[in-house]
């Protein structure tokens, strides 16, 4: 066992909340953030040269700067699995609004399909169902809620469109 004075400091868990979450999201979405984690929104624009763990780093530093000066690559490597977390349950439930249960038509397969213009007959925007929705939707967005933390208010997400075969 090395001596006290070599060991390194036990890293609390991040204490995860609403607040915090949203203000992790703030961050992610931030242009020179989202570029790296995400993806460049204008394929014309060069890279910043930046790597993922940086960004994460920097986030870390602005949200948990005393958690970032126990360990900044444990931290990092915390946030990083976060946003995993909330981006596959993101997708999971988006995939769920989207899903339009009709299979695949005559003629067509999965790889011919353009998604980009499959037609929706209703939609609910990021601050959820009105009183338009109908009822099945409003059905689906509450199961969301239940199971999506932090809470569903997807103001910071692009509008969802919700297949009509699930009304």
């Amino acid at each position: 066992m090395p001596p006290k004075a070599l060991r390194k400091p036990k890293i609390p868990k991040i204490p995860w909340n609403d607040d915090l979450t949203w203000q992790f999201l703030s961050q992610c979405e931030l242009p020179a953030n989202y570029k790296i984690l995400f993806g460049k929104k204008d394929t014309t624009k060069n890279t910043s040269g930046d790597t993922k763990v940086s960004v994460f780093k920097r986030i870390a530093l602005a949200l948990l700067p005393d958690l970032y000066a126990l360990d900044a690559s444990t931290i990092a490597n915390r946030l990083k699995g976060q946003l995993e977390r909330l981006t596959k349950t993101y997708r999971k439930h988006a995939t769920w609004l989207r899903q339009t249960g009709e299979g695949v038509g005559e003629g067509e397969n999965s790889q011919d399909s353009d998604r980009a213009e499959e037609q929706l007959s209703y939609y609910i925007s990021g601050e959820g169902p009105n009183a338009q929705t109908p009822a099945n939707a409003v059905n689906l967005w509450e199961e969301i809620e239940k199971e999506f933390k932090p809470p569903v208010n997807l103001n910071h997400v692009p509008t969802l469109p919700l297949a009509p075969s699930l009304l």
